[in-house]
């Protein structure tokens, strides 16, 4: 080989060296999103089950639906409580 043939091949051999360097960096930081992401998935999940078990509590512990008007008047108006509550959580932004 020449020294204009090696010096040749030496450049060659950097800028593949750099681009290297460049696209495991981008990988290593596109990784780096990724966990974020799974992170912050796993937290949101873990706040839903969260709230969900407790409110699945509040149900299993409503009493069985009325005969009598005056607790199936109370009865309504906790439910009706109960939806609203359940309505701003899953429509604020």
């Amino acid at each position: 080989m020449t020294n204009k043939n090696l010096c040749f091949f030496l450049s060659a051999l950097e800028m593949q060296w750099k681009d290297l360097t460049t696209v495991i960096e981008q990988s290593l930081k596109d990784g780096k999103a990724r966990v974020d992401q799974l992170h912050t998935y796993e937290k949101l999940r873990d706040q839903v089950l969260e709230w969900l078990a407790k409110n699945e509590a509040r149900v299993d512990s409503l009493e069985p639906v009325a005969v009598d008007a005056d607790i199936l008047k109370r009865q309504t108006d906790e439910l009706r409580v109960r939806s609203r509550i359940v309505s701003s959580l899953c429509y604020r932004r």
